[in-house]
């Protein structure tokens, strides 16, 4: 509720060391660590986040920061990073480009389900980036993640961003292998790929119901979200590469990007000992051919150079 925010609309703050004036728009959301809001300066909105506790949110700070320098100066990451006075207590806080968008089941059911693969495909690029420099997002979910445009995926709220190699600073039990009895809470790439098969599920899954109903089973397993992936209409295509990210086959977020891109762009295409055009496969439903007609038809170039194996 908006008294229990750090920050009112309209509100102004300077950081005590930078001295950079910011306005606040509106609260745009709260986790375990922190506070984000909405905020402009030098008429450019910018999403800033108060940490509750300092050293905790250093450690985000230093993961953007050296996401800062990989990206070689690009804006993406991190913009400001202070320290502002409020109610006469000292919070840290970091400012970053505000990344407009909506969650990708509002974006799959405003634009359609052809937008599916290459959501996924694109949300494995992100991992990547991240990857490479050493880290682990950490507490990827559906949440956050905001999809805009021809699918254009940006990872929002970096609170669970951990070195790779450590324990996982922030999870949500969903998309954890550990709620799932299928790893440690040890931050390594296939930690994240875990969590990414989850969310594809969850994205593919239009009703909510069927993900629902393994995750409150006490008997979940991995088996079953693969099971699940295969029934899913929409994950049929990449099934193959969503049992890999759950069984731990993948090495980084690259290697799974590339097979995702693989099945994908064979699935669209169709395998010569399906037949040609209207003959599908015993093993693609009705619903996944459509869904992969539209795709072509709809995302257009979107998906031709997003997925052809010459890209």
């Amino acid at each position: 509720m908006l008294y229990d925010r750090l920050l009112k609309p309209g509100e102004i703050i300077t950081g005590i060391w930078n001295k950079r004036v910011y306005r606040v728009e509106e609260c745009l959301g709260s986790g375990a660590n922190g506070e984000v809001y909405l905020v402009v300066h030098n008429d450019v909105r910018c999403a800033l986040k108060i940490g509750y506790d300092a050293v905790d949110f250093q450690s985000e700070i230093n993961g953007l920061t050296s996401l800062q320098q990989y990206a070689g100066g690009a804006d993406r990451f991190l913009l400001d990073s202070d320290n502002v006075l409020i109610r006469h207590k000292d919070y840290p806080f970091y400012v970053m480009k505000y990344v407009s968008g909506v969650h990708p089941a509002r974006f799959l059911y405003e634009n359609g389900i052809e937008w599916y693969p290459v959501i996924g495909y694109r949300i494995l690029g992100r991992l990547a980036e991240i990857h490479d420099r050493g880290y682990i997002f950490g507490d990827l979910k559906s949440d956050n993640i905001l999809v805009s445009g021809y699918g254009t995926t940006e990872l929002i709220d970096y609170g669970g961003l951990t070195r790779r190699g450590r324990a996982v600073r922030q999870y949500t039990e969903r998309f954890d292998r550990g709620f799932w009895r299928a790893g440690s809470r040890i931050a390594d790439e296939r930690y994240d790929l875990f969590a990414y098969a989850i969310v594809c599920l969850e994205m593919a899954d239009l009703s909510g119901l069927s993900l629902a109903q393994l995750e409150a089973d006490r008997a979940r397993s991995v088996e079953h979200l693969v099971q699940l992936a295969r029934q899913l209409p929409a994950s049929q295509a990449a099934a193959p590469v969503i049992e890999g990210c759950l069984r731990g086959k993948y090495n980084s977020a690259a290697e799974a990007e590339q097979a995702w891109r693989r099945a994908i762009y064979a699935a669209a295409k169709g395998d010569a000992n399906r037949g040609k055009h209207s003959q599908a496969s015993p093993g693609l439903t009705l619903s996944l051919a459509t869904a992969l007609i539209l795709m072509a038809a709809v995302c257009g170039t979107v998906f031709y150079w997003t997925f052809s194996p010459g890209w």
